[in-house]
């Protein structure tokens, strides 16, 4: 695996590697700190801005994610973060 993560860094220039599972769930940090709650991804509160989120939202062909409701899509939870909560969203790091 390192040396195929060595040979994929030469070719494409990569900063960070992302391990995920289905269950969309993230810890967005200020610092040390959490700069806003972690989300269950059960809540369906992204719900609220999904017309908006489609409008910025890549193809399925593009990220082989379908829309899936609530908070199943981890772009849907941080979209809808950054729009409900901008001035914390800002915070991140």
């Amino acid at each position: 695996m390192l040396e195929s993560l060595t040979a994929l860094q030469a070719e494409h220039s990569m900063d960070s590697i992302s391990i995920t599972t289905h269950g969309a769930t993230v810890a967005l940090l200020g610092g040390d700190s959490l700069a806003l709650p972690v989300l269950d991804y059960k809540f369906s509160g992204p719900m609220e801005t999904n017309a908006a989120y489609g409008t910025v939202r890549p193809d399925f062909a593009e990220t082989l994610s379908p829309l899936l409701p609530n908070g199943l899509n981890i772009g849907a939870q941080l979209f809808w973060q950054s729009q409900c909560f901008a001035d914390q969203f800002a915070s991140v790091t």
